[in-house]
């Protein structure tokens, strides 16, 4: 009976611009109550970024020439997390940008980026920033899907952009009954 109620029901393979949402049991730095944006996915692996994991840092402490903006930063995975990465939307990607869905991006040009930023030409609710990234290795996300650590699901652009620490809860509710009790499922059950 408890092994079914955390066997996931993927509809869903994972591909770009979709998310994995984790499942209760998964108890990790980067990814306990994680939604993850893949933003790639291809023959040689899969990237993508934790999205509600948010730190309480600014740009600003990071790149001191970097202009006044209220950007929001994420933890977004334990590869490289002393790089910085984005993804936003807009009508048009910056130069060397890769396209997650449409009118929305993940990184490009980080000077033309400060540009838009001090020109007003992107808003901080337009885009949102992350310490290093998560990735996988060819067949190991879909290994992990497998073994039912995570639940592929679709989101907006919206909903990306505006995720927040209790986004996992409200994804998981939307998602059915299923679903809403692991949503209500304690982060540590043994304290329960």
């Amino acid at each position: 009976m408890i092994e079914s109620f955390f066997k996931t029901n993927n509809q869903l393979s994972p591909q770009k611009g979709l998310v994995l949402i984790a499942e209760p049991l998964l108890h990790d730095f980067y990814f306990s109550q994680s939604i993850i944006l893949l933003a790639e996915v291809n023959q040689e692996g899969v990237i993508g970024f934790v999205i509600n994991h948010p730190l309480k840092i600014q740009l600003q402490s990071l790149f001191p020439d970097f202009p006044a903006f209220k950007g929001r930063i994420s933890l977004g995975g334990p590869v490289s997390p002393d790089s910085l990465q984005y993804v936003y939307q807009a009508k048009n990607g910056l130069p060397g940008a890769v396209e997650i869905a449409d009118n929305f991006y993940w990184g490009g040009d980080f000077d033309i980026l400060q540009e838009w930023i001090i020109t007003k030409q992107i808003e901080s609710r337009q885009i949102l920033f992350f310490l290093g990234y998560s990735g996988w290795a060819p067949g190991q996300l879909d290994r992990e899907i497998e073994e039912n650590t995570w639940l592929v699901s679709d989101h907006t652009t919206a909903e990306i952009l505006a995720c927040k620490k209790r986004s996992w809860n409200k994804s998981l509710e939307k998602m059915g009954n299923k679903y809403k009790a692991w949503a209500n499922f304690p982060l540590i059950p043994e304290m329960n």
